[in-house]
């Protein structure tokens, strides 16, 4: 292998200028001329922009590159001369890179994130002696939840709430619709029950300040919809945080103020949306936790992985695979709360991880004959012909199929869902109403960038809304203008995602100030110029619109094949939607996108499952 074989790589676009530098540092400082060393390097490079936290040697040696005489290397000799190099070392060594004795190469400080957080997960999963009154766990299930937990039909809602109290660290995945944000306060209210004198000190986190939004809502309706003691719901908390907030960002460094030596003062931490989580902001938050505080997990398993290298919520999940609790658990279970378990046959004998996460099916927002909930069913299940012909049959009312050719040129279909979409939030008298009626509607790309991206079908929407005369686009700052803010500013507490509209100002003369909600229903206005990076939003990426829930939604695809489309970008953009949901879209792409799952290479599922 020689310098042609990495011009082929880089002409084919597979390794990049960047990734080639990189591996050139990396071959400086090994001092000896390796090729395989060079080309593991460049890959690692390749592999972490592209969300893996390593890549699997073992997977590529040998394969030939499709239209090209190359080959990779052979996998003894390739594994050989990078065990042989200074800059490569074992687990545990203080090495640039890191190759395990599965043929996984990482860059040190992924590998480093991963061990540690195995680590803990596995500490925390050991520790079965959490102090629990049996008596008052029942009495609580009962008396909060209507009912005897010993119900003939197991209530996974209930379960749900119950293995937190049993367990120091769990893990819930649900489907939009599943009362996730309702078990977050059953959990709250047996803890706190539990706790009986003590005061608990909660923390309710999630990754962006939309998200943390959208679960305080959730919190303050959810808890007082339970008949529980005033004593108790009073001391329900219902104020959130993103991650980075509880841990306090030091400036202008990748460190947080509270760490593995400054553990954060709390006795329960709760976080949601953690599919969207990378490995290492996962790994610094579990290492500020201290071991006697508990933590839980909820998201979607089938939901888009981070942005970021990882895929924590998944492998912890071990999505893809059935799991059934032991056969130990379903005991203390039975035994503490009349639950009775069937599948006996199925259940491992020992604890483990699968006994800390729990997986809720039922649907309470979208019936048998909802088209989300059958569409979403379809797309988890890889069927995307079944898919397809869901979105196009009229027994689902609230899905619907249109063809993408029509988009091109001046459709007045899709001019006539805009208008229909946006006229209420721009014909509103207040900031407030304008910012409500905003959020019940919105157009999610798959991509960001080209005609049927994000950037082009913002300007698009601009155009058809200036045509019917509900906005003046003179001027960059017009009224009704929707922008979401691209990073954080801690100075204006403003947060990556955050969406504001601009709006006239009654108290500065009617100029342009730009609206943000806040806490219960306030709204705070800011000054265009005072805004840092942000961008029109009449529409968004399904990446940007994670955490978000919208009443109606217009899901665009490409109209060519992308890595980027995938069944999990297409669960994550439909499931988006609370009432009505129009899919636009080539027939024959967008079933090689549901057929297509994202894999991120990455060793935390075989450490967490198979210990």
């Amino acid at each position: 292998m020689g310098l042609n074989d990495i011009e082929i790589l880089n002409k084919k676009g597979i390794i990049s200028s960047l990734d080639i530098h990189f591996a050139k540092f990396i071959c400086n400082i090994n001092k000896i001329d390796k090729p395989e060393v060079f080309l593991a390097a460049a890959l690692v490079s390749k592999f972490t922009q592209e969300g893996h936290i390593c890549i699997d040697i073992s997977e590529i040696c040998g394969e030939k590159i499709e239209d090209s005489p190359f080959v990779y290397p052979d996998k003894d000799i390739w594994i050989r001369s990078l065990e042989e190099s200074h800059v490569i070392g074992k687990p545990g060594e203080y090495k640039p890179l890191i190759l395990d004795n599965r043929s996984r190469l990482y860059l040190f400080r992924y590998w480093e994130y991963q061990q540690i957080l195995s680590d803990i997960i596995l500490k925390r999963i050991s520790n079965n002696n959490i102090n629990v009154d049996c008596s008052l766990l029942n009495k609580g299930i009962n008396r909060f939840f209507h009912g005897s937990a010993s119900n003939k039909e197991i209530d996974w809602q209930n379960v749900a709430a119950i293995v937190p109290i049993l367990k120091n660290f769990s893990v819930i995945s649900g489907g939009p619709g599943t009362g996730k944000s309702t078990i977050v306060s059953k959990i709250m209210a047996l803890l706190i029950d539990q706790a009986v004198r003590e005061t608990l000190r909660f923390a309710l986190v999630t990754p962006t300040g939309k998200a943390a939004s959208r679960l305080q809502e959730s919190l303050v309706r959810s808890k007082e919809e339970l008949d529980i003691p005033d004593e108790i719901k009073n001391k329900i908390p219902h104020k959130t945080s993103t991650i980075h907030r509880l841990l306090r960002t030091v400036s202008d460094t990748p460190y947080f103020y509270y760490n593995a030596d400054n553990k954060l003062p709390v006795d329960v931490v709760i976080v949601d949306e953690a599919s969207m989580i990378d490995l290492a902001l996962m790994s610094k938050l579990f290492q500020a936790v201290p071991l006697s505080a508990r933590i839980i997990l909820l998201g979607d398993m089938n939901q888009l992985a981070s942005v970021e290298a990882g895929a924590v919520f998944g492998d912890i999940c071990n999505t893809g695979n059935k799991n059934y609790f032991s056969k130990y658990f379903c005991k203390k279970i039975e035994n503490m709360t009349g639950i009775k378990f069937n599948y006996f046959d199925k259940r491992p004998d020992k604890t483990g991880v699968h006994d800390i996460i729990i997986n809720l099916k039922k649907n309470y927002r979208f019936n048998e004959k909802s088209g989300i909930g059958e569409v979403t069913k379809a797309i988890n299940s890889g069927d995307g012909l079944k898919v397809v012909e869901i979105l196009k049959s009229t027994d689902y009312p609230h899905v619907y199929w249109k063809n993408l050719s029509d988009m091109k040129g001046s459709d007045s279909s899709f001019e006539s869902e805009i208008i229909k979409g946006y006229s209420e939030y721009l014909q509103a008298k207040t900031p407030l109403e304008s910012i409500e009626t905003f959020g019940k509607f919105r157009v999610l790309c798959a991509l960001r960038k080209g005609f049927y991206g994000a950037v082009d079908i913002n300007i698009k929407i601009e155009n058809i809304l200036k045509k019917a005369g509900l906005i003046k686009s003179d001027t960059l700052w017009y009224k009704g203008r929707p922008v979401m803010i691209k990073g954080n500013d801690y100075d204006l507490k403003l947060y990556n995602g955050d969406i504001g509209i601009a709006m006239p100002d009654m108290e500065s003369n009617n100029e342009i100030r730009v609206f943000f909600i806040g806490e219960n229903r306030s709204l705070r206005k800011i000054h265009p110029v005072q805004l840092g990076d942000h961008e029109t939003v009449f529409a968004m990426t399904v990446h940007k619109s994670q955490g978000s829930e919208f009443e109606n939604i217009i899901l665009v695809f490409p109209d060519h094949e992308s890595p980027v489309v995938t069944r999990e970008l297409i669960y994550t953009g439909i499931s988006r939607a609370s009432k009505n949901v129009q899919v636009w879209a080539e027939e024959n792409i967008f079933i090689v996108g549901i057929e297509k799952k994202i894999e991120r290479s990455s060793g935390l599922k075989d450490i967490l499952w198979e210990m």
